[in-house]
């Protein structure tokens, strides 16, 4: 302390100090030291200086002889140094004086303090004084300026920091309280309240408005929204005043009302003044008003954000917003410049977002249904790096785990870290989220046989709480096992997870049944109670079906089909919910499960009815399935010649008369169309073998009688019947041979295109007689070898024929 200041700390040991000597002393030693001074120099000063203050004012009553003018010396200063060790002198000093500043002085103690990281406990009771809440009311540009000395003004790119600066709790009190005083007194704050809440509100948060009533905080918006206008007692609303109050209602958490939203056209009319940091809130804050306007606005958004991101504006912590709100259900916008900024920005930041912003990310693109949108290859390192930190919750690891499944990407060292810590924590996780997991890891097939029989062991032992979803994800995942785990060990889990089904309280969706029930077939395991409960379900009956025959022959000795559990509108609405593939899945599980009741057989039917108008938009396996499907065991003639499903025999399959050999004749179209369909897939068929050996034993069956039609040779016509012969009489190595010559075609087809662009047509051969042949040609769609053309009388230049003569 300088030497003037000591012998005035001296003489204060009296109470005899002078406003001119304290004056003077302090005056010397800042001309002395100078503003530009060695900050040494100043840091001593001010020590000494509160040091002096403390010595002065030891009583908890307060400070007894000290004058205000001395208080607003000392304060004033304070603010050319910077003297972090005498935090708390500096808070107990005013604590014991601050009753007697003036306001302007009480808003200049709050800044200085704040500069020394002291706490702000004793600013709280002062705010709403009388005098200084006047105050304030009268001078919010003093206010604002206060607010963003003590949270940053964001004019600086101001790293959070750890202490307590900007978010901590000593700074709080005197937020909470100058909400409460927002709130209270909003209306003496005349038009300026826009600026004082918004500035509140964007630095502080909802936490400043924590002791403020929801209610009072709605009239303070409502109060403000009221104020604009374009009659003299209002203002007219810029697009930044618009986005500013928008914004802050959202921080808040405030409903969106009417008026709130009507501020998105402001917004539109010039989004370029709407601040950067503003544009990942407004798009968050969006979904309440028009949908169509407000999809304009969020392309908008994104356009603009997009920007903000590639010139460094915005950070990873915005791309991570923009790419959820676009990958929203509501929303779905693709806008690839914005996902290529946003790429750039995790390459730059991943390490400052947190686990949870990167595993959002990763769920979040996977929605997008396309792979590579985003670089993440660095968003994994990162994670792999926490992941071996152990600093992954569990709804985190579950996004991640799903994210990743979804987008098909693989990351052998990010799987390997997660393993051990899905181990750690598998007992405290709930039982869904072990089933996305196990349903992710069996995808990527990156652990040991231990880790799945453990994990399995973990889900079966809590099966009662296992829900129909959850259900679906273990056995997909029991699927995908098959070939990589010991059968024996997938068998308990197996076995208990089928007792859980048939106790299942819950009812499963019409899509959970047909994927549970088609995963049981793949896994070669007749469990008839669980089949019940799949089976029941995809009929639409309200009570399960428990009853199965032993054989499919039992069923074709039935005279009568009534099934009282049945309602042929019930099933239809059911099956009216699952497409053509998921329909012929249903066919295909019920035939490899063997699974054959009168229900089985009423389902059957209905849906060989439904897909038999829609064989050519099948795939060749599929139209191949419900061909097999028209089968007397699948589907008895008692449906025929009975009548009793409506569906059983469409249109398309009687050629519009029934007689007495109704049921066979029935099944020979069924066959005929079936064989039609194929013909579009021969290509396929032809070089795919494991996809020719059901169409093999189609054949088979046709021919040995199984079917109760006539063979093939005596009811297809000769076309179509070249077509069966031709694929039915492949082996293997010829299907191997015409796939290698197909692809060599291919290559060499490429090739050609590269050298002769232009396509010549087919080869013309005119003739003395007025013929034409062309070689290679086409008729409709079908490739023809030789196309032999006769002119007609009314010939016009050689272009129209009479007839065509077809040589295969």
């Amino acid at each position: 302390m300088p030497r003037s200041l000591r012998s005035g700390a001296a003489r204060a040991k009296t109470w005899v100090l002078t406003e001119k000597d304290l004056a003077q002393s302090w005056t010397r030693h800042r001309l002395a030291a100078g503003p530009a001074g060695p900050a040494g120099d100043r840091g001593s000063t001010a020590t000494g200086t509160w040091r002096f203050l403390a010595r002065s004012f030891p009583e908890p009553s307060g400070p007894l002889g000290l004058r205000k003018s001395h208080l607003w010396i000392l304060l004033y200063g304070t603010k050319f140094r910077s003297a972090e060790s005498q935090v708390s002198s500096l808070s107990k000093v005013l604590q014991q004086i601050a009753g007697r500043f003036d306001s302007q002085q009480f808003l200049l103690a709050v800044r200085i303090a704040v500069d020394f990281g002291a706490s702000l406990n004793w600013s709280a009771p002062l705010v709403n004084q009388p005098r200084h809440a006047r105050y304030l009311c009268r001078h919010p540009g003093k206010l604002t300026k206060v607010i963003d000395t003590i949270y940053g003004d964001g004019t600086k790119d101001r790293k959070k920091p750890e202490g307590f600066r900007h978010y901590n709790d000593y700074l709080w009190p005197f937020s909470q309280q100058l909400a409460v005083l927002i709130a209270a007194r909003s209306r003496d704050f005349g038009h300026d309240i826009l600026k004082v809440f918004c500035t509140l509100v964007h630095h502080a948060g909802r936490l400043a408005f924590r002791k403020v009533p929801e209610e009072q905080t709605a009239a303070v918006v409502k109060q403000i929204c009221d104020q604009r206008g374009d009659d003299g007692n209002k203002i007219k609303w810029t697009s930044y005043d618009a986005a500013e109050v928008f914004c802050a209602a959202h921080r808040l958490g405030l409903p969106m009302t009417k008026a709130l939203t009507s501020l998105t056209r402001i917004i539109r009319q010039d989004l370029q003044e709407v601040r950067a940091e503003n544009l990942p809130i407004l798009a968050r804050g969006l979904g309440k008003g028009d949908w169509h306007e407000e999809f304009v606005l969020l392309h908008a958004i994104c356009r603009q954000g997009s920007l903000a991101l590639q010139e460094g504006v915005l950070k990873a912590q915005a791309a991570c917003a923009f790419i959820a709100v676009c990958s929203n259900s509501n929303w779905q916008i693709f806008d690839e410049e914005l996902l290529q900024n946003a790429s750039r920005a995790f390459q730059n930041g991943s390490k400052d977002l947190s686990t949870k912003e990167l595993c959002d990310v990763i769920y979040s693109v996977s929605s997008f249904q396309v792979r590579d949108v985003i670089a993440m290859d660095e968003i994994c390192a990162e994670l792999t790096q926490r992941a071996k930190d152990r600093k992954l919750a569990e709804t985190e690891m579950v996004k991640l785990a799903r994210g990743l499944l979804k987008l098909r990407h693989r990351d052998e060292s990010l799987m390997n870290a997660l393993a051990p810590l899905v181990l750690e924590s598998k007992q405290k996780m709930l039982p869904v989220s072990l089933c996305n997991l196990i349903a992710a890891f069996s995808y990527f097939s990156s652990s040991s046989d231990d880790f799945y029989v453990e994990l399995l062991g973990s889900i079966t032992d809590r099966a009662s709480k296992l829900q129909p979803i959850s259900v679906q994800h273990i056995l997909t995942a029991l699927c995908r096992l098959q070939g990589r785990v010991a059968s024996e060990k997938l068998q308990m889990p197996l076995e208990r997870l089928c007792d859980h089904i048939a106790n299942l309280s819950a009812s499963f969706s019409p899509v959970q049944a047909m994927s549970s029930l088609s995963a049981l077939a793949n896994l070669q395991q007749r469990d008839l109670a669980s089949a019940s409960v799949f089976a029941s379900v995809l009929c639409g009956t309200s009570e399960v079906h428990w009853h199965w025959a032993k054989s499919p022959q039992c069923l074709r000795q039935l005279r009568s089909m009534d099934c009282v559990s049945f309602e042929e509108s019930k099933c239809r609405a059911v099956m009216d919910q699952l497409d053509s593939s998921r329909c012929v899945e249903i066919l295909q599980s019920l035939s490899s499960l063997e699974l054959n009741s009168r229900l089985t057989c009423h389902m059957t039917a209905l849906l060989c009815s439904l897909l038999a108008p829609q064989l050519h938009d099948l795939r060749a396996k599929e139209v191949i399935v419900v061909a097999r499907a028209f089968s007397p065991e699948r589907i008895p003639d008692v449906f025929w010649s009975r009548g009793k499903l409506s569906g059983a025999h469409p249109s398309c399959l009687t050629d519009g008369s029934i007689d007495s050999e109704g049921p066979s004749r029935w099944r020979e179209r069924a066959l005929d169309l079936c064989f039609q369909s194929l013909r579009r897939h021969e290509h396929f068929l032809d070089t795919t073998y494991f996809a020719l050996l059901p169409f093999k034993l189609l054949c088979l069956q046709v021919n040995l009688g199984t079917f109760d039609t006539r063979k093939l040779e005596e009811f297809l016509n000769p076309m179509l019947l070249a077509f069966v012969d031709r694929l039915r009489n492949l082996t293997k190595e010829e299907c191997a041979a015409n796939r290698a010559r197909r692809e060599g075609e291919d290559e060499e087809g490429e090739s050609f295109a590269l050298t002769e662009p232009m396509d010549l047509g087919p080869e013309k051969i005119d003739c003395e007689s007025g013929h034409r042949i062309l070689l290679g040609s086409y008729l409709g769609d079908l490739q023809v070898d030789l196309l032999l053309e006769r002119p007609s009388k009314k010939m016009a230049r050689g272009r129209m024929v009479s007839w065509v003569d077809v040589f295969f």
